[in-house]
């Protein structure tokens, strides 16, 4: 097989290629577009490469392996498809592990595409291979879902900004209202409007209600308001640069509150995008997975036929457990500590969400506890179980069915029951 080893680079990539026998390919004759065994990452000099490439590996087939599947790497998996080649990916720790087998100690963008050709060469039939022709749909959540963590990590930390002011200023008054930065609106709408201790006082109880009440409950506005005004009792001390500290608060307030809108857009249009996923019924028949979790669970998997078995997704998702056996001495099985972290994160969530649900699963994680696992362990072996479900769900298309749809003429004895 034609091998081709791209090292992906943000401005242009090291390549290397090995012909059917293993010989390494000469780049000479495009060097119009190679320099140095690196060709630049735009569409021009990837076509010039990749129809060379292809006219040397004839009917036989060629594959391009690539270290990337990210932002950087989507012109070269689309170049490479539109002229017939299989993109594989290598993740980038497989690739630096198994460069130690290769003479010298140098890292050159040459080196790490040979390293790639011929990792691709020697282990075909363990490689994930990426589907040049990307769901428009699966695109579309995978943008979205990046945006609303991008605006999600923004509001977490303009909040520790916000509480990292207020604590220079007025350590009972964050004592109180730093807390509830997060999840309280009104909160945040007294920072934009009274962002420091002396005018909150100035504006009076009154006020401070008044305005807590367009967000809250009457109940809720009359405790926050007298906790806030019991803080400001509590110091009396007007420390320097609280003026500053005021300006700033007040427009972080007013950053923080755009932040949550658009969240709040956003994830009606993940919501809106997730539904229309053929899969999406399917995702949310099983007790743990919401809209958010099931779009990460589509964007990570990508196509469930890349997958020969319910196993190989838990391999992939960091969840089937690892043996470790050296003669008599050691014998044990452990918590596997690579695969995509994004779909681990995403499937143990929803593992831990589904044990409050009662049913099957509750059952499940009580007998793991009861095998004296702790506790995040007993929710891994609940995930990796509910992994191997979704791998059939998605290959039959066929939604989730319970302990009773699925043995109709069990009695209810038969059942399982929560502890």
């Amino acid at each position: 097989m034609f091998t081709v080893g791209l090292d992906i680079g943000k401005a242009d990539h090291g390549v290397y290629a090995r012909d059917s026998a293993g010989v390494a390919v000469d780049l000479g004759p495009v060097k119009a577009v190679v320099t140095k065994a690196k060709v630049r990452n735009d569409q021009r000099s990837l076509d010039v490469l990749f129809a060379w490439l292809a006219g040397l590996a004839g009917d036989a087939g060629w594959v391009v392996a690539i270290d990337q599947i990210g932002s950087y790497a989507r012109l070269v998996i689309a170049a490479a498809a539109a002229h017939g080649a299989s993109v594989a990916y290598v993740p980038g720790l497989v690739a630096h592990r198994a460069a130690e087998l290769f003479p010298g100690q140098a890292k050159t963008d040459q080196r790490d595409a040979r390293v790639l050709c011929d990792v691709a060469r020697a282990f075909r039939e363990q490689l994930r291979w990426v589907n040049p022709a990307d769901d428009e749909l699966t695109a579309e959540l995978a943008v979205l879902g990046g945006h609303d963590q991008d605006l999600r990590s923004d509001t977490n930390r303009l909040i520790n900004r916000m509480r990292d002011a207020l604590a220079s200023i007025h350590p009972p008054l964050e004592a109180v209202i730093g807390p509830k930065l997060a999840a309280k609106a009104g909160v945040v709408a007294l920072l934009a409007k009274y962002p420091t201790p002396d005018m909150i006082r100035a504006a009076g109880r009154s006020r401070v209600e008044k305005l807590l009440a367009k967000h809250h409950q009457a109940r809720t506005v009359t405790t926050l308001t007298g906790a806030i005004f019991d803080a400001l009792d509590q110091q009396t001390l007007v420390l320097a640069g609280t003026s500053a500290y005021g300006r700033v608060l007040a427009e972080q307030a007013v950053m923080l509150a755009r932040l949550r809108a658009q969240r709040h857009q956003l994830e009606g249009e993940i919501e809106e995008a997730f539904r229309r996923h053929p899969f999406a019924q399917i995702l949310l028949s099983m007790t743990g997975i919401g809209v958010k979790i099931g779009t990460t669970i589509l964007v990570e998997v990508g196509d469930i036929s890349d997958f020969e078995s319910a196993g190989h997704l838990a391999s992939y998702a960091g969840l089937a457990p690892v043996t470790k056996q050296s003669g008599s001495s050691l014998k044990s099985e452990t918590r596997s500590r690579r695969g995509n972290r994004r779909l681990k994160n995403a499937l143990f969530l929803a593992a831990f969400c589904s044990i409050s649900a009662g049913g099957e699963d509750a059952v499940y994680y009580a007998k793991k506890r009861a095998e004296k696992k702790r506790h995040n362990a007993a929710v891994i072996c609940l995930a990796n179980r509910k992994t191997r479900a979704l791998f059939h769900m998605l290959t039959d298309q066929q939604p989730y069915r319970t302990p009773a749809e699925r043995n109709p003429a069990a009695t209810t004895e038969d059942l399982p029951k929560a502890a």
